[in-house]
């Protein structure tokens, strides 16, 4: 009886052994992917160092010690597994070593570098690189100005719905950037991004909204895209809600409200809003003097 559990002890031991260890380059990959971790990734290349899937496993080695997942955080390390897979044309470590380029993480800022890699990942259809290709032409980033080139980045991010790139849109059409100027159209694309709940659209279109610019004027509505971009933290939306509560023409005086928001976008570091805030203190003292 004991030999037969020893022999079955054994059998279920070399069962998990070779259950961590295939032997074909498909199914490590695949034990690999369903296992996500450094070692097993690290396993698959040192035991496959041209297979299938090597640039997969070199990317969510990047991934891993970039989240430091299982691994302490090391962003070195990061960049080194992303370069190397986005070598082989792995789409997303070509974003994300764009990012580190862009940024200057764990290597010195370059956005000649960022632009190339993000213009690979573009290529590819990677809808967050040619955003991020857009916003390098706008601002003239590693390349010369060209609204042109940036309104067909954005145009290709927004189709796939990044709110981000619709949002860009808008301002494009709302300062005629590359585009002919048009309100109505600008309106169309912020509101577009608004309602997946991106704050600097939600901005942007209550900011319409409110004023009727490409759209009938509606200060109620207006005002509600604004809270909820201020709601989310956007510091210029805080600043304009502040700013409509002082003024008390569209609504009640509310200074209690005003400074509420002011608060926020002064937490946030802004001198406008802390320069809002002080005249409003200055004001609440004189009316105290003078009861």
């Amino acid at each position: 009886m004991k030999k037969i559990v020893i022999f079955v002890v054994i059998l279920l031991a070399m069962t998990s052994v070779f259950a961590q260890m295939p032997e074909t380059d498909q199914d490590a990959c695949e034990y690999a992917r369903n296992n996500d971790n450094a070692k097993n990734w690290l396993e698959y290349i040192g035991k496959f160092p041209k297979g299938t899937c090597l640039a997969e496993a070199q990317y969510s080695l990047g991934l891993i010690y970039q989240q430091g997942n299982g691994v302490p955080q090391d962003s070195a390390e990061a960049f080194k597994w992303y370069k190397k897979s986005a070598e082989l044309g792995n789409v997303h470590a070509q974003n994300n070593l764009g990012r580190m380029y862009f940024n200057g993480e764990s290597v010195p800022q370059n956005s000649a570098e960022a632009f190339k890699w993000y213009k690979k990942a573009a290529e590819q259809g990677n809808t967050q690189s040619q955003y991020n290709l857009g916003v390098m032409y706008v601002n003239g980033q590693g390349i010369p100005k060209n609204f042109d080139e940036a309104i067909k980045c954005f145009f290709n991010a927004a189709e796939s719905g990044l709110a981000a790139a619709q949002n860009e849109i808008g301002i494009m059409y709302y300062f005629g950037e590359g585009v002919k100027q048009d309100y109505q159209t600008a309106v169309k694309w912020l509101k577009l991004a608004a309602e997946q709940g991106y704050a600097p659209a939600q901005f942007n279109f209550g900011r319409m909204t409110f004023s009727g610019e490409g759209i009938q004027q509606n200060y109620a509505e207006g005002i509600k895209w604004i809270t909820k971009s201020a709601e989310q933290g956007y510091m210029k939306a805080q600043i304009t809600l502040g700013a409509i509560y002082t003024d008390g023409k569209v609504v009640r005086q509310n200074r209690a409200e005003a400074k509420k928001w002011f608060k926020y976008a002064a937490d946030q570091g802004s001198d406008k809003a802390k320069s809002y805030l002080m005249k409003i203190e200055t004001a609440e003292k004189a009316a105290e003097k003078n009861k």
